[in-house]
């Protein structure tokens, strides 16, 4: 309990799990050439340090921080990553084509900077699914997705966010940029957006100009914004 473990291999590839440890416990994977691959995971806080990538194929929990992917990630099974108090953080693309499922579970937020596509068809297709809970002070959007695509072939893809609680702004889902999409060509979309309780302008969903949701005719849509206090 409380220490610290530091997992360091140069320019040599890391391959560590199943990892069970308590909330006081940190765990740094540092890596400057070649790859990272996790097994399961629980643990207080968890760092990615790596100029490489990271490859998941099992549940990942955080339980006191945020968690941040800063480089590529290759989804090589299916994968619940979770942060019981803090963010997610997605700052490198998340690519995969096979018939695994991605669902990101924030207690706070989900900010999303980078591409996550999932493009397998068929009996290969993959969904994405995300939620992000709103809880703790704050002014923030539940989920945003900043300049980027969050797209699947045929995997469903389903958005629940929350926004917070003071200021302005507290979108449940924000969708902003030239490049910014949400959307699928063959499963089944969902969007969810609740608006904080901050003094104005928190919408369910917000969509900025040249952003874009979308589904294809034969594919079901659903999206729900319920606005916060002062929307």
């Amino acid at each position: 309990a409380g220490s610290v473990v530091t997992l360091t291999a140069g320019s040599g590839a890391i391959s560590v799990g199943p990892t069970n440890g308590d909330a006081t416990t940190t765990l740094h994977y540092v890596n400057t050439g070649a790859a990272i691959t996790t097994g399961a995971i629980t643990i207080g806080t968890l760092d990615f340090v790596t100029s490489s990538s990271i490859s998941i194929a099992n549940n990942i929990t955080v339980l006191t921080s945020d968690l941040t992917f800063p480089v590529p990630v290759t989804l090589t099974g299916s994968s619940v990553v979770t942060t019981n108090i803090g963010s997610i953080f997605v700052m490198g693309a998340i690519n995969w084509a096979s018939a695994f499922h991605l669902t990101l579970n924030s207690a706070h937020a989900i900010e999303i900077t980078a591409n996550i596509t999932s493009t397998g068809i068929g009996g290969s297709a993959g969904n994405i699914s995300m939620t992000a809970s709103g809880i703790g002070a704050g002014t923030f959007a539940g989920i945003s997705v900043t300049n980027v695509a969050v797209t699947t072939a045929d995997g469903n893809l389903t958005l629940n966010g929350t926004g917070g609680n003071t200021g302005m702004n507290n979108y449940g889902v924000f969708l902003t940029g030239a490049l910014g999409q949400i959307g699928t060509t063959g499963g089944m979309l969902s969007v969810t957006g609740v608006g904080g309780n901050g003094t104005s302008g928190n919408h369910g969903i917000f969509v900025s100009t040249n952003a874009s949701i979308f589904s294809s005719a034969s594919s079901s849509i659903s999206l729900t914004g319920t606005g916060g206090n002062s929307d």
